[in-house]
């Protein structure tokens, strides 16, 4: 009964409107990302093989002041950024990334299928169980899972701060879809090569949070978002023969500081 007032309170709370429609916003943060397992399966002309079940998780950069808000680097910890549109009051549209970092986790024990043709661990495998060593597989995408996505989000307004005309708090619903393009580094064999940029497969997401605006025009939010990404087409030695497929599930922590602004002059109304 109570879980179901609440849900009816924050529907109630949408009707306020805060005519913000034609406005344009963006933000940028940074994240904190987790994975489930994933099948890595490598394939050229000289293997095929799969690595079940892997497990991989991000490599958030320690923190420092000068590293998460100086202008040249801004880019190098787990960031996010959006630029959105607001199509209603209580609907947006927006564009960008969410910068993730995916790690194979190094030296855990997996089973492996397939064939090795060449090298060091030429053979076939049925199934059994290893522990993967460095001169075997390091596999990142470190710079990274590129994720780029068109979202739609939804807006309610929490009531404790509804007639405040300077602050104003909001839960935000919404989902989108995308594409990964991920830079990926590989030590295959002892083989190492930092791939380039380039489209590796797709996905969608969905996502909720809350966002605080503590004066009208600017904003901090915290959300989560869970996806998923299925990429087929990720390069193991830069060539078109060689390819690692993999799917799996995301899940991300982010927080972000924002700012609302209008494209044009808004008349008001009496």
């Amino acid at each position: 009964m109570l879980k179901c007032s609440f849900f009816l309170l924050l529907i109630s709370a949408s009707s306020f409107a805060q005519d913000r429609a034609g406005n344009l916003f963006i933000y940028w943060g940074y994240n904190r990302s987790s994975y489930t397992k994933s099948d890595l399966h490598f394939e050229s002309p000289e293997y095929n093989f799969t690595i079940e079940n892997a497990r991989a998780s991000d490599r958030p950069t320690p923190f420092k002041a000068d590293v998460y808000f100086g202008l040249k680097t801004l880019s190098i910890p787990q960031y996010v950024y959006r630029v959105g549109y607001y199509i209603s009051d209580r609907w947006s549209l927006s564009l960008g990334m969410d910068h993730l970092k995916y790690v194979f986790d190094n030296h855990q024990t997996a089973a492996i299928n397939g064939e090795i043709l060449t090298g060091k661990y030429s053979g076939t495998y049925n199934g059994e169980s290893m522990m993967i060593p460095v001169d075997f597989l390091q596999f990142e995408h470190s710079d990274g899972l590129n994720y780029l996505s068109v979202e739609a989000d939804r807006y309610l307004t929490i009531p404790v701060l509804k007639n405040n005309e300077k602050m104003r708090w909001e839960a935000i619903v919404g989902g989108g879809i995308g594409t990964y393009i991920p830079k990926t580094m590989v030590n295959l064999f002892g083989n190492v090569v930092d791939n380039r940029f380039h489209i590796a497969g797709y996905g969608a997401n969905l996502n909720v949070k809350t966002r605080f605006y503590f004066i009208p025009q600017l904003f901090l939010t915290a959300g989560l978002k869970t996806g998923w990404a299925f990429l087929p087409n990720v390069l193991v030695d830069g060539s078109s023969q060689a390819k690692v497929n993999h799917n799996f599930g995301w899940g991300e922590f982010y927080m972000v500081l924002g700012g609302e602004f209008p494209l044009s002059k808004k008349t008001k109304t009496k």
